[in-house]
């Protein structure tokens, strides 16, 4: 298929808005930490470009930069949120790069916090992941993240250990810059411990890094520190010519090197005996120190000013700066404690949200039961009120008002079941646990199923219904067909019930998306009553009806459409609504599909007349504790296989009984029974040796139609299913589908 003007339009506009998020997320990191508020305003425009091109990339920018703000705006619980909320799409999507980076920022707000297990057992997980991915970058950066926290907690030679493997990693495009501070927080560590050759040997190694990159701020620390050593092991005269010969060096535009060259100059001078210069060198940096705010040093500062004073003897001076140090030191004690309060103020919110976040996924398994189990004592019954009614049905001696009776009782079912299945969709869209399923399928003969299922209540009212698909889209797709079938059902049902005359119908187009996607658009169109435009704002919320004149007249729940717009939106896609009073209304929606190359499709279902009849023999046995759903099984199959043998028990443990006996075509088995349910005995059927006994197909029969109980029967061994209430439709395919005859 030849690639039009407008198919290449839109990949370049995709991707262009692609390299323009891109761009947006390296201008909200780089400014992240100096202008938070502006990071967040580049952020949000990240998420709207992300939304509008279905990029999960960008969404998961938007969620790290966010973090990252209120992390530099000390707000660790907005940083918390944000980051958690990102490792859970990460993760989710296998973005192992992300999920790395994203563990390390949520360390880091731990680290901040003062929570250090926390902090390491984030930054250990960032690590597996960067390992994963191949970063090497991120796995020394985490390396000396951990390091940092060994020094938190005073463990010096963990920390020195997690250095060494930074500085022996097989990175070749090392970043210097964590080489030269890596050495620096090393030396730290030799100095703490009273290795001071160790530690003059990492200094020299972070200075001669530094020097090599002309990084003048780390030269002059440096510098510093190894004169600081030299002091330490009461060698001032080697520090002081060291610090003449490298003078110049520590000539940078930087307050925190200023107070710390006059800091060890003072030390140098006192110890050489030269206590007057030493006091002036402490008070200029205590001056310095005042100019800027540096309480903790000014604190350190008076006491080594009180100790000098008091050794020259005067008493005076030395007392004076004792009662300063005590006052400004109070003023910290009293400034740590109120932090300290507010860290266990952030760390019991935190507690609460998580208490809170426990009980609310309590309560969503404690519903998810619920539902599981009402859908189940619901839908048993219904199996036999709606598949009775139909054998009823089909028989030409019920006529009259008898059939119009009939023909009420299975609509109501269906009505019934219908509601059921709505608060069932809404209930795993709220829990997270709707899976979408990656299957090819023939874009126009799904549409075909539609409008076949609508042909009959559309005839009643005249309607034409019509399909439109734009003649260049291809064949075949790969996606959901299920939950597609259910959107444009869903719609196509409102269409035709709020429409009394005119018309009802289907357009499809498409967009050309890279990566071999398409965006399919379908619009549903008719010449109903309307919307007014008051009442379009309140439409996809759910349990809302257009007005109690609508819900008295036309029924429903009012989930219906707040289930189809959350469906697209799983799915990457859009809905949205135009409409008139009195004039029509038409709903859109699109969904990105892959484009499906190969031949390859799965056979459409196909819809027997009720007066075919098929003669191929086979044997079944059904396994339900329900006599209604045995009846009703053997009816439906008797009248249209004429040589099936059907047997039934009411347990798991009459399974294995028969099984033993007689080789069967297949086993339909009911999920709940007593004594045995279906999936024990499935598990014990398969768990056999013997070849005839194990291979039977198994065939899950259930009212309960949750994702985890499909997954526990797949699991037992059950690779088909029929649910209840089934149509003769329903079984006649599902024999099908055993191979047992050909459609």
């Amino acid at each position: 298929m030849s690639t039009s003007f407008e198919d290449i339009h839109s990949i370049f506009l995709v991707n262009s808005l692609s390299s323009k998020i891109e761009e947006l997320y390296k201008s909200a990191f780089q400014s992240v930490r100096s202008n938070p508020q502006e990071a967040i305003k580049i952020a949000e425009e990240i998420e709207l470009l992300a939304n509008s091109v279905g990029d999960a990339q960008g969404h998961l920018y938007y969620l790290n930069i966010l973090g990252l703000a209120y992390l530099n705006l000390s707000n660790y619980e907005l940083a918390i949120v944000n980051f958690t909320s990102a490792i859970k799409i990460a993760n989710q999507s296998d973005n192992v790069s992300m999920s790395g980076k994203i563990n390390n920022n949520l360390g880091m707000v731990y680290d901040k916090l003062g929570d250090y297990d926390k902090a390491m057992a984030f930054y250990s997980d960032a690590y597996h992941f960067a390992e994963l991915s191949g970063e090497l970058g991120l796995m020394d950066i985490l390396r000396h993240n951990m390091a940092v926290i060994y020094i938190h907690l005073k463990d010096f030679n963990n920390a020195i250990i997690e250095f060494q493997k930074l500085l022996e990693s097989k990175n070749k495009d090392k970043n210097i810059d964590l080489v030269i501070t890596a050495y620096y927080n090393m030396a730290s560590c030799y100095k703490y411990i009273g290795d001071f050759n160790a530690a003059l040997d990492s200094v020299r190694n972070s200075l001669n890094y530094a020097s090599t990159k002309g990084d003048l701020y780390s030269i002059a620390r440096s510098i510093l520190f190894q004169c600081e050593i030299f002091c330490e092991n009461q060698k001032f005269l080697e520090a002081n010519n060291f610090l003449l010969q490298n003078e110049q060096a520590l000539d940078v535009d930087n307050s925190y090197i200023t107070i710390q060259s006059n800091i060890v100059r003072s030390k140098i001078a006192a110890g050489l005996g030269y206590n007057s210069e030493a006091k002036e060198f402490l008070l200029t940096a205590f001056a310095q120190s005042d100019k800027i705010g540096l309480k903790q040093t000014q604190v350190e500062l008076l006491s080594s000013l009180s100790e000098l004073c008091a050794s020259e003897g005067d008493y005076a001076a030395a007392y004076e700066h004792l009662s300063q140090y005590r006052k400004l030191n109070e003023e910290l004690l009293d400034k740590e404690r109120v932090g300290k309060i507010q860290q266990l103020q952030i760390a019991n919110q935190l507690s609460q949200i998580t208490r809170e976040k426990e009980l609310a996924e309590q309560s969503a398994l404690s519903k998810s039961n619920f539902l599981s189990n009402m859908s189940h004592e619901i839908r048993t019954p219904m199996n036999a009120i709606i598949g009775f009614t139909d054998l009823l049905m089909q028989s030409v001696s019920i006529q009259g008002e008898e059939r119009n009776y009939l023909n009420t009782i299975k609509q109501s079912s269906e009505n019934l079941l219908h509601i059921i299945n709505e608060i069932l969709d809404y209930s795993k869209i709220e829990a997270g646990k709707i899976e979408f399923k990656q299957e090819g399928f023939n874009l126009e003969a799904e549409l075909k199923k539609v409008l076949q299922l609508f042909s009959l209540e559309a005839g009643k009212k005249n309607l034409q219904l019509t399909v439109n698909i734009d003649s260049s889209l291809p064949a075949h797709f790969i996606g959901d067909s299920y939950r597609l079938n259910q959107i444009i059902v869903n719609l196509m049902g409102n269409a035709i019930k709020f429409t009394e005359q005119g018309f009802v119908n289907i357009q499809v187009s498409g967009l050309s998306l890279p990566d071999n996607k398409m965006s399919l658009q379908f619009k549903i169109k008719d010449t109903g009553i309307g919307i007014s435009q008051e009442k379009i704002v309140e439409l996809f919320e759910r349990f809302k009806q257009v007005s109690i004149e609508t819900n008295f007249r036309y029924g429903g729940t009012g989930l219906g459409l707040a289930i189809s717009k959350q469906l697209v939106e799983l799915q990457g896609g859009s809905m949205g609504v135009e409409s008139k009073m009195n004039q029509g209304t038409t709903f859109s929606f699109t969904i990105p599909y892959l484009i499906q190359n190969d031949d390859f499709l799965k056979n459409p279902t196909r819809y027997l007349e009720p007066n075919e009849v098929f003669l191929e023999p086979f044997r079944v046995l059904i396994a339900d504790d329900n006599p209604f759903n045995q009846i009703l099984i053997k009816k439906v199959i008797s009248r249209h296989f004429h040589n099936a043998v059907v047997e039934s028990v009411e347990n798991g443990l009459q399974v294995l009984s028969m099984l033993k006996r007689f080789k069967y075509d297949f086993v339909l088995l009911d999920m709940r029974m007593p004594e045995m349910d279906g999936i024990t005995a499935a598990q014990k059927i398969r768990s056999m040796t013997y070849e005839s006994f194990c291979n039977v197909p198994l065939v899950a029969f259930t009212a309960g139609v949750t994702d985890e109980e499909r997954a526990k029967a797949r699991d037992a061994g059950m690779h088909y299913f029929m649910p209840k209430p089934f149509t003769k439709d329903d079984l006649i395919n599902l024999i099908a589908e055993l191979g047992l005859i050909s459609l």
